[in-house]
């Protein structure tokens, strides 16, 4: 997928300030990562197309959750991507992606944390509606009461 370039409405030789209507942090680190020498013998628009190259072209996930954490003194990163699978059936199989044992492994990963965030809070939350409502499902004090009420 290639990225559409606009014509650019500026001349040679502007400052770098003009930039900032067209750059973001990312690209002015971009920028400023170029050697002095290389960076001056660029024109603004060769600058601006520079960075334009280099930026990568956006996901078209349905789903596109990326998370950063420091753990133990390093920084770590998790991605979940979904959505629609466009590739070739035969890219698939030749790497393996219709295999029973990673497809299996996938939905019990996925069915798992449906369970976890989803399943779990939604039983507390019928629980509590069931608790304010009055309604005893068994005779005595519930299990849950310690938790809740000391």
């Amino acid at each position: 997928m290639q990225r559409m370039v606009t014509a650019l409405p500026v001349a040679d030789g502007l400052a770098d300030a003009s930039l900032d209507a067209y750059c973001d942090e990312a690209d002015k680190r971009i920028l400023r990562s170029l050697p002095a020498d290389i960076a001056a013998a660029l024109t603004w628009e060769q600058r601006l197309r520079l960075v334009w190259a280099v930026k990568p072209i956006p996901t078209k996930h349905g789903l596109a959750l990326r998370a950063s954490f420091k753990l133990f003194g390093k920084r770590y990163y998790l991605a979940a991507f979904g959505g629609e699978d466009c590739r070739n059936i035969e890219r698939l199989r030749s790497e393996g992606q219709t295999d029973a044992i990673p497809v299996g492994i996938t939905f019990l990963i996925v069915f798992g944390l449906v369970a976890i965030y989803g399943l779990v809070p939604l039983a507390f939350l019928l629980y509590f509606v069931k608790s304010a409502l009055g309604i005893d499902l068994f005779d005595g004090p519930s299990p849950f009461h310690p938790w809740f009420c000391g």
